[in-house]
């Protein structure tokens, strides 16, 4: 049905790659270089036209790396932000996803290019991958919020729960004000309000500086770097999101303990709202199904992570692997908790 062509960032048609209505964030061009720097990964672009008529049918994104001597696919790997990947359609309506990602697996297989395979992509469903001939495993399910964008502003702000509308208006009558401002202090600033956030779950924050510093030195455009000011001027919450393609994507919030009662977290996704979509931005990612994300009023997506592997046993490492870099978390938390 489908015929493949392999390419990498060098020498794939860039305006082809790119121009897609609803590109995802996670394959441009410039989080690829991103990932290849940040991961020591190598991206592998795979360009699918139809058998019938040779018209594009869409783009598979992946990349490549090795572990032990084997040839591991990301599309996306555990640890890389974004929650998926997979395919760019021209028009996804119209194309048979189960024999599409079987025939890209076969061609991948038939290229050497890999021995295990993880996927991700949330226009899959759990029957989508159920159709599929190749053998598969299941991973997990993966879920997100997404917001619409290309509702009206008014409606997207109706789709708040009406809490946190009032909390928007709360922080505005306050006198808060949202500033975009990128500078050498705003990780610190932002790492001290998280570990606040942390410290009030009994937990250990994750630490964004080394990655955050690295994405704004190679494509400063792909943040949004907010922060919320109280009306003296002062830093009580910020937030941060990366944004490419017809996609944005929503990585952190945090705020002073001391400041709460300004429900800045609030204002600042309003304004990050805001933001994107006079960018003409589609899609808004809110990473992940939290249960507050609910309130501002998305869809949840689920897809399952999906594995394909040519050695069983490799699989079974893998597994081993993260569910005991998981449990050490949980073993570390508790210990500290034990300690207050």
């Amino acid at each position: 049905m489908y015929k493949f062509e392999l390419f990498d960032i060098e020498t794939v048609n860039i305006e082809e790659y790119e121009h897609y209505e609803h590109k995802n964030l996670f394959t441009t061009i410039s989080w690829l270089k991103y990932l290849r720097v940040w991961k020591k990964v190598e991206p592998v672009i795979i360009r699918i036209t139809s058998e019938e008529d040779d018209g594009l049918v869409g783009h598979f994104t992946g990349c490549c790396f090795k572990k032990f001597g084997f040839k591991i696919m990301g599309s996306p790997f555990y640890g890389w932000m974004g929650q998926h990947m997979g395919f760019d359609f021209v028009n996804v309506n119209t194309v048979n996803k189960p024999i599409i990602l079987d025939e890209v697996i076969q061609f991948l297989k038939s290229k050497r290019v890999m021995s295990f395979l993880i996927f991700a992509d949330f226009q899959y469903t759990e029957s989508d991958i159920n159709l599929c001939k190749t053998k598969l495993f299941h991973s997990d399910i993966r879920g997100s919020f997404f917001l619409d964008l290309t509702q009206s502003e008014e409606q997207i702000f109706k789709n708040f729960k009406s809490g946190y509308r009032t909390c928007v208006r709360k922080f505005e009558k306050l006198g808060g004000t949202i500033v975009e401002e990128w500078s050498e202090s705003f990780m610190e600033e932002h790492h001290a309000q998280l570990k606040e956030v942390f410290e009030r779950k009994q937990m250990t924050p994750p630490n964004y500086r080394d990655r955050l510093y690295l994405l704004h030195q190679m494509n400063p455009s792909m943040i949004l770097p907010i922060k919320a000011l109280d009306e003296n001027g002062n830093n009580i919450a910020s937030s941060f999101y990366f944004s490419g393609g017809g996609l944005a994507f929503f990585q952190s919030n945090a705020s002073y303990t001391k400041a709460l009662t300004y429900n800045a977290n609030q204002a600042l996704m309003w304004y990050a709202i805001k933001y994107f979509k006079n960018k003409g931005i589609k899609s808004l990612d809110l990473a992940g199904r939290a249960a507050y994300k609910e309130n501002f009023g998305p869809i949840l997506k689920n897809t399952p992570s999906t594995v394909w592997t040519k050695y069983t046993l490799l699989w079974r490492a893998i597994s081993f692997a993260r569910k005991l870099y998981y449990s050490s978390f949980r073993i570390k938390y508790k210990l500290k908790g034990s300690k207050k």
